[in-house]
């Protein structure tokens, strides 16, 4: 398909407390950027008006029109229906079948695609950040939960319904701490943010010392794992057991991840990798040892490089790839 590449595209990362628009050219150089408050309780129409309203905004601030544009990408929490165009179930948002592409479409009169918001970040770190020239790669996002975008042959891998990725949910330990999805010893239950958080609660409930409950002001509601952190990197025990425990963890799944996917590379983001230097060396090592041979040879263990800009970039990204393959929007 023959693309118009002086022309632009826009990508919105939808969250549960904020949006990212931002405006793209096809070297990968961001034009334009707005952030703003994700109006949840307003509804899902509220939501969608707000997006339409900062797309228009973000285009004028590149200063651009609606002509310029070739098409918009959106990166959004939940069960998506990629080919309606429809976001069947967002906890995050509170949404339960809702029409993502129609109001984007009627306004601009231009393809607009939608994707899990982890895949399109994946999408994002593959052709503009860590993961360039990688054909075989897995992005993984570790903060509340753990999310993944798992590349295939160059190919966004999503399952025979649209499941694939899940990591966050593969069983690590069958008798650890019961999930949010309602299973017990899931990865993210063990290694995401509140593991973490309540680990250090644990300790302090059972008498233990630690600066990090002086660092929350002695109220356990404000323990936080960048408070933990913090705690660590001043050689507070309790939290450097915190990090002990839940780099194992991380180590479990990554070991899985390496034997299973053979990657190139696993690039990690999110909130909870900005603890890199603490966080990943001992699951790195796990890896090293405890995955199948030649697999664990080739692959990195890498940090991301878009930092929170990369759901965006990867939403342009989605805009790209599906005009550059021919493919129709919904």
């Amino acid at each position: 398909m023959n693309i118009d590449r002086t022309k632009k595209v826009v990508g919105v990362d939808l969250g549960g407390t904020t949006f990212t628009v931002g405006v793209m050219d096809f070297e990968g150089n961001v034009l334009s950027r707005l952030d703003t408050d994700t109006p949840v309780e307003d509804g899902p129409n509220a939501v969608m008006n707000k997006i339409v309203e900062y797309i228009d905004m973000a285009i004028v601030k590149a200063g651009l029109t609606g002509k310029d544009i070739l098409g918009v990408g959106l990166g959004a929490p939940g069960i998506l229906d990629v080919d309606k165009g429809i976001n069947i179930f967002s906890p995050n948002l509170k949404w339960h079948n809702v029409d993502m592409v129609s109001p984007i479409k009627n306004r601009f009169n231009v393809p607009v695609f939608i994707e899990n918001d982890v895949r399109v970040a994946a999408l994002g770190e593959r052709r503009f950040g860590a993961g360039k020239g990688k054909k075989y790669m897995i992005f993984i996002a570790l903060g509340t939960g753990i999310g993944s975008g798992i590349i295939i042959n160059g190919e966004l891998f999503r399952g025979s319904i649209g499941g694939g990725g899940e990591i966050g949910h593969m069983v690590i330990d069958s008798n650890g701490p019961k999930c949010n999805c309602g299973n017990y010893g899931c990865f993210e239950a063990l290694a995401a943010g509140p593991s973490m958080v309540a680990r250090a609660e644990k300790a302090i409930k059972s008498g233990l010392e630690t600066k990090i409950f002086e660092l929350a002001d002695r109220d356990i509601s404000k323990i936080t794992p960048a408070l933990i952190y913090k705690a660590a990197k001043m050689g507070d025990k309790v939290a450097l057991d915190v990090f002990r425990e839940t780099s194992y963890y991380l180590g479990l799944g990554l070991v899985t991840l390496t034997t299973v996917f053979n990657p190139e590379c696993i690039i990690v983001g999110g909130g909870i990798a900005k603890s890199w230097d603490i966080l990943m060396p001992p699951a790195i090592q796990m890896v090293k040892t405890r995955s199948f041979p030649g697999s664990r040879d080739v692959v990195e263990i890498i940090p991301a490089e878009l930092g929170d800009s990369a759901g965006m970039i990867g939403a342009c990204v989605l805009v790209m790839e599906k005009l550059e393959k021919g493919i129709s929007a919904s």
